[in-house]
């Protein structure tokens, strides 16, 4: 199937031509400098949904053939997608964590290991979900602990 890891688009990060006329002006830069970085946030979580909507199923092979790797992945895919109210719960290992965890709600970590707890019965130590770059290592860090 080959479905290629989310990615953080390079237009996310440019300001746009209004923007960088606003921030010729010294007053407006430091005026402005925060309301812009929300709306970089935005750009970056309508492209981070958009890829996740074009995963139409979820793939299997990418997750190897460990039915328990399978399950705690779509396990995660599914907290992750109802923590941010994404259209699939489809990730890929080499999802990067900090795409999925939108700026805008520093609860959505909370929300995604209190789903992946939840789904699969049990809780899981801190360390679990502590620096965590990608889907997989997370993935793989659950399943340490449920063997």
């Amino acid at each position: 199937m080959g479905v290629a890891p989310l990615h953080k688009p390079e237009t996310v990060e440019a300001l746009t031509p209004f923007e960088r006329a606003l921030f010729r002006v010294p007053v407006l830069r430091t005026l402005l400098r925060w309301p812009l970085r929300n709306q970089r946030a935005l750009r970056l979580e309508r492209a981070v949904r958009e890829q996740v909507a074009a995963r139409a199923v979820f793939d299997a092979d990418a997750w190897g053939d460990d039915p328990l790797r399978r399950r705690v992945a779509m396990a995660v895919g599914t907290a992750f997608a109802q923590a941010n109210g994404l259209a699939q719960p489809h990730l890929h290992p080499d999802d990067p964590v900090e795409l999925l965890l939108f700026e805008r709600d520093f609860l959505i970590g909370v929300e995604v290991r209190l789903g992946i707890e939840d789904a699969l019965g049990r809780t899981f130590p801190d360390a679990c979900y502590v620096d965590t770059e990608r889907i997989g290592e997370l993935v793989d860090r659950i399943m340490m602990h449920m063997r």
